[in-house]
Parts: C-alpha cells; structure tokens; sequence
C-alpha cells in the first residue's frame, strides 16, 4: 500500500473559511413610499428654509427690490413724462420717499407706500392714514427690525440732535431727532401750528434666546426743520388692520395654503419621477421647481408674521 504523505502547509478542510451567502439587495420602494418620503421631505425642507429665508434669503430680496424701487424713485423725481413722484395718497408699494440717516445706518433707503408686511419686505412703510415726509402734520413710517434687511435695526442708535433727511417729490426736507422713546415713556410734546413731525417705529429686543418673540416696540420722534409742504389730496381716515403696528397679514393665508398644494403636488411628481426616471434625473428636473415654490411659499407665510420683525 502507498503512502500518503501530507504537506506541512496542507491545511485541514474544517479549518477553511465558510464561505458568506451572498448579500440579498434590499427589494425597491414603491411608488407610493417614494412619493411619501418625497412628500415628508420637502415639508421638512420648507420649514427650515422659512427661517432661512427671513434671515438670509429675505435680505437678497430686499435689497434686489430697493435697488428697483431705487431706479423707479430717481427717474420720478427727474421728471419721468410717463409719472412723477407722489406728492400726497398713491398706490400701495410705490416709491414715495428716500431717507437718509448715517448714525441709524440708513443710506438713500427708499420708503414705500403702506405699512402691511408685503410691503415692510421691501422696504420701511408709510402708514397711509398720514402725511408723507416734509408735509404739515405727523408721518410715521414703520420699518423692519430683524428680518428681510432690517432697514430701521439701528434707529435706536440715534441721539437728540441727530439729522435725517427725506427726499421727496417735493424736495430735500431735514429733521432734527428729539429722543429714542419706547412703550410707556412719554410722548413728544403737541406738533407747533403748520410744523411737520416725523416719527419712525420698529421692533427691538427680537433674537434666538426669547424666539423672535419679543413684541416690544420702539419709537424715534424728528421735528422738520424747514417749512412744511401741503399734499395734494386728502389721506384716508383709517387703514386695515393689517397695517397696524406688530400686525400681520391675514390675506396672505390663502396665497400661502396655494402654495404649499403646488409644492405637494410637485414632491409627488418628483416621486413618481424618481421611481420612472432614477434619482439623479429627477433632482435635475425638479429642483429649480421647487426652490421657486419654496421662495414663494415662505414669502406669502412671512406675510403672516408681524409688519415689524
């Protein structure tokens, strides 16, 4: 009988790796999970992009419409022949003054007309119940303290004595500041017979810590230092409710509600988009639809939001 002689590197079958089973691939969602987690998704996406808009995004916005409203106010005190700078009640947004003030951070800004939050978004606000700068009487204007530009964050920084110009379609008008005055401090003296008061009011005190919560409202007074103008028509009586001080916009409700359908129902085509067409397709399609719904969306629900923040 032949003998078997082992190798000393031979090595005993037992002792040989097992070999693994091969991995099974997670069978694919289905149409109606993918268009969940899609659906899921993009509301979660829009309530970050809420906060990052007014922070953030509404800054660009602002300061892309200043710069159109900027254009359209310059050529209407040059004398457009197609229309002129408002001299007394206008069309709600219109350009109606530019103000000017170096210690509050207030360069060439320009001042729409009313003082609901659609308008605040693109600029300070002129309560329309009032007179426009440089007129006989009192003018407020309401302006931003946190959000889409802040354009009055720094009025608090204003001392008695300070200037603010406004440039209307009447002329250059300067007022002189008489103090910083907050909720229950006393208020201005009575306006002198034919003189002009310009008041500017925002919201202070809003930040991380308390939520942007804070309702507490600030006022600069300013006595016009040159001789008051007369508007050429009378101002309404009384404004909405929606452009009262801290108020928001009801009316921007239903723009909203519309907008989130639009956006539901773009995640569930993007859904059904991906199962039929793969991922990456689907993205390059739908993301510039839905960054233009998102913008939109978070706009109409910034109208909720207080005039002032």
């Amino acid at each position: 009988m032949r003998s078997v002689v082992r190798s000393p590197y031979a090595v005993e079958p037992s002792a040989l790796p097992k070999a693994r089973p091969p991995r099974r691939r997670p069978a694919p969602l289905g149409t109606p999970a993918v268009v969940a987690l899609w659906s899921s998704g993009v509301v979660s996406a829009l309530c970050l992009w809420l906060v990052l808009s007014g922070l953030v995004l509404g800054t660009v916005q602002y300061h892309a419409d200043q710069g159109r409203l900027y254009d359209t106010f310059r050529e209407q005190l040059a004398g457009s022949p197609l229309v002129n700078a408002p001299l007394g009640p206008t069309t709600t947004g219109a350009p109606v003054a530019l103000l000017r003030s170096p210690r509050a951070g207030i360069d060439d800004v320009v001042v729409v007309e009313g003082t609901a939050s659609g308008q605040t978004q693109r600029g300070p606000g002129h309560r329309r119940n009032t007179v426009l700068p440089g007129q006989r009487g009192i003018s407020l204007l309401f302006g931003r303290g946190l959000t889409y530009g802040a354009s009055f964050a720094g009025i608090t920084r204003l001392r008695t004595g300070d200037k603010i110009t406004a440039t209307t379609g009447q002329g250059v008008f300067t007022y002189r500041v008489d103090g910083v005055r907050r909720t229950g401090d006393p208020l201005p003296l009575p306006l002198a017979a034919n003189g002009g008061r310009l008041t500017l009011a925002t919201l202070e005190g809003a930040t991380w810590l308390n939520g942007f919560t804070s309702h507490d409202v600030v006022y600069v007074d300013a006595t016009l230092q040159d001789k008051a103008m007369l508007p050429d028509a009378a101002y309404p009586a009384a404004v909405t409710k929606s452009e009262d001080l801290m108020s928001g916009d009801s009316g921007a409700l239903l723009l909203l509600l519309m907008w989130v359908q639009a956006l539901l129902v773009v995640s569930c085509a993007l859904g059904w988009a991906h199962v039929r067409w793969g991922l990456w397709q689907s993205w390059l399609a739908g993301v510039p639809v839905l960054l233009l719904i998102l913008w939109s969306a978070s706009t109409a629900a910034a109208q909720l939001l207080p005039n002032l923040l």
